[in-house]
């Protein structure tokens, strides 16, 4: 697709193979060309609105080596979906699964908006702003893994084998990157006219080099970042994230250091859930200060999945019974929020006591439907101290303590 105002939503691309029999086994005066947007290539647009796109499955079995040649050209990776144009608004990509690249965005403006991209090799996300600033929120790349090249000592710097490649001025926010194996470095700055800054960002189990490589002249900033190494800046610290044992990353368990742990400016809040006021959307957790990392933030509302069905959102959770969860925050104050499942349909009672063994809350009673609950508890009067938290189900009683801090 070249040229004019293009409109792209809800778009499957599955199981395409090209067929590249270039011959790439001598390295010479010439680096032969990667194959680019082997799925999608929409090129040299004035607008590109694209929503909804799934790419999966995308194979290049004869790769283009990433080499320099004599005349200083260069082989590099290719990549599945390829953008250019002079503007651009990317919302809900999903790529997996590809064998060469991921997704190349080259535009003068835009921005991109909730972008998963998880087991692909050499490459996985390239941003490259001719002029203008871009805003990328919500983004989440997983398992980029690198592959042989034939670049040599002397233009190693050269390479283009990373998960997140920039090349711009770029303000990104709630980004996770996670589980790249043997990449110089996962995120790369490419030259002086390049600047970052990340923000509520998780960056964890990347079996690579240091975090990030600064071209000559480049710059990048860490604000309320959370990863492997020490990243100078406010708000930044070296800990486990914690995802969640059954969803993996990029979701959090209950009790991630990360949740409420972001930009405790309001402006970077998770959005509100209008079923209970004071506590955030589903896939945000805790309080309403902004989680760091994909699922966080001021836009993660916006994380749309009924276009796609990796992740699921909610746990697929299949107690023999019933389970109640360990409460969170804890120690909190006033609110925390009690978590239990159930296998069927049964008479629930959710409540409260105190150590003298006094009732202080009944928070559920009555027949629930199976599935994954959360029960948020207001303790507000009550006097600091620890507290029982019993769920009766099915002829059982679970007891789980949670302690009150003024």
């Amino acid at each position: 697709m070249t040229y004019g105002n293009v409109r792209l939503e809800n778009v499957l691309c599955e199981n395409n193979t090209v067929e590249d029999l270039d011959d790439y086994s001598t390295s010479g005066a010439w680096a032969p060309e990667a194959n680019l947007g082997r799925d999608i290539n929409v090129e040299g647009v004035d607008t590109l609105r694209m929503r909804n796109v799934i790419v999966r499955n995308s194979r290049q079995p004869n790769w283009c080596p990433e080499w320099e040649g004599d005349d200083l050209s260069l082989g590099e990776p290719g990549n599945t979906v390829l953008v250019n144009g002079l503007y651009a608004d990317v919302e809900n990509l999903l790529i997996e699964d590809c064998d060469d690249g991921g997704f190349e965005y080259w535009t003068g403006n835009g921005s991109l908006n909730n972008v998963r991209i998880r087991n692909v090799t050499r490459m996985g996300l390239d941003l490259s702003r001719r002029n203008g600033h871009l805003s990328a929120r919500n983004i989440w790349i997983e398992n980029v893994d690198l592959a042989d090249d034939y670049l040599q000592p002397a233009s190693a710097h050269l390479f283009g084998q990373y998960a997140l490649g920039l090349d711009g001025d770029f303000d990104l926010s709630n980004v996770t990157i996670t589980g790249c194996d043997n990449l110089r470095n996962p995120i790369k700055l490419w030259h002086g006219t390049t600047s970052a800054t990340f923000r509520n960002s998780i960056f964890w189990n990347n079996n690579s080099g240091p975090l990030a490589y600064l071209g000559d002249g480049s710059s990048v900033e860490w604000e309320y970042c959370t990863a492997q190494e020490f990243l100078p800046g406010m708000g930044n610290t070296v800990m486990d994230p914690r995802f969640d044992s059954q969803l993996g990353a990029p979701f959090l368990a209950p009790d991630s250091p990360c949740i409420d742990a972001g930009n405790p400016a309001l402006d970077y809040n998770d959005p509100e859930d209008p079923a209970n006021p004071g506590f955030p959307l589903w896939p945000s957790l805790g309080s309403l200060r902004c989680d760091m990392g994909y699922t966080g933030g001021a836009h993660a509302a916006l994380l749309d999945t009924s276009w796609s069905a990796i992740p699921t959102w909610e746990p697929s959770l299949h107690p023999s019974d019933f389970t109640l969860g360990a409460p969170w925050p804890n120690p909190f104050n006033p609110v925390t929020r009690i978590p239990f499942t159930l296998a069927r349909p049964e008479i629930v009672r959710l409540s409260v006591h105190n150590l003298l063994g006094q009732e202080v809350a009944v928070l559920v009673h009555g027949v629930q439907f199976d599935g994954r609950y959360e029960v948020p508890w207001d303790a507000g009067p009550l006097a600091s101290g620890v507290y029982l938290v019993t769920l009766q189900a099915a002829g059982r009683t679970e007891t789980r303590t949670v302690t009150l801090v003024h």
